[in-house]
């Protein structure tokens, strides 16, 4: 195991109960419904039938109920993290999942075997080789299958070192080995994977940064549910913007083969 990796698994252990805690938040529970709504109301034909499912990098699955929801009940969902003390927490919250360890530099997934393959928040934690992890993972796509992928990036120099900055001085994130991805740095390592885009938004922007990291910053977690409900409809109405682009910490799109 590449000793960047081992860093990894180590840093997370070390925040994982904190992280499982603080995203039980009711704002930040909101914040992802919205989101994700907005997200898959613009990308209806999704949802098949008896879809096969892979989340890499899957943490406490969080996102396995989301896609249920989205896009039904009858998907195959399997799932795979590098950190043995989330998988054993999973296991006991969710007993029948289909999980295992696994590292994801390692991986090589069945060839054309998923109809969706899901990352959220994962490939900026292995930056080194997001790379090549993209090209692997994309085999195990069906012809026609979409990857689904949300991760940290930056439209403009300011906020990458903005970015930096908080990672260097906040002890939820691990400077030595994550890093946010140039937008144009994170597209091409896709196109590079042989996937075409079909969807990208940026919702990076305030209702982003006051919500979706409560283990990062408790402080900005103010209001209560109305609050999250406006801060995200002005959000929205820039989320497919140039504006947007440049501003916003994250984005989410969506690819096929």
């Amino acid at each position: 195991m590449k000793q960047e990796i081992k860093h990894q698994i180590t840093h997370f252990d070390a925040v994982a109960e904190e992280y499982f805690t603080a995203r039980q938040d009711a704002n930040h529970l909101l914040m992802k419904e919205l989101l994700w709504t907005f997200f898959f109301g613009a990308n209806l034909s999704l949802r098949k039938p008896d879809m096969k499912v892979l989340e890499p990098m899957c943490g406490y699955a969080e996102n396995k109920e989301m896609l249920e929801r989205y896009l039904g009940s009858r998907l195959s969902y399997t799932g795979f993290d590098y950190s043995s003390h989330i998988l054993r927490k999973l296991k006991v919250i969710h007993p029948d999942i289909n999980v295992f360890q696994q590292d994801i530099s390692t991986y090589q997934p069945p060839r054309e075997t998923y109809d969706l393959i899901i990352i959220i928040g994962g490939l900026h934690h292995v930056p080194h080789i997001a790379g090549s992890v993209l090209k692997s993972l994309a085999k195990g796509l069906k012809t026609g299958g979409c990857f689904i992928n949300f991760e940290p990036t930056h439209g403009n120099m300011l906020f990458h070192k903005l970015r930096e900055t908080i990672y260097r001085s906040n002890p939820a994130f691990d400077s030595e080995t994550e890093r946010s991805f140039l937008l144009e740095e994170l597209t091409a390592m896709f196109q590079n994977a042989g996937l075409t885009l079909c969807d990208m938004i940026y919702p990076g922007l305030l209702s982003y940064v006051m919500y979706y990291n409560p283990e990062a910053f408790p402080a900005l977690n103010i209001g209560k549910q109305g609050t999250v409900r406006a801060l995200f409809k002005i959000d929205q109405a820039f989320m497919r913007s140039t504006l947007g682009r440049m501003f916003s910490f994250a984005t989410l799109s969506l690819w096929k083969k």
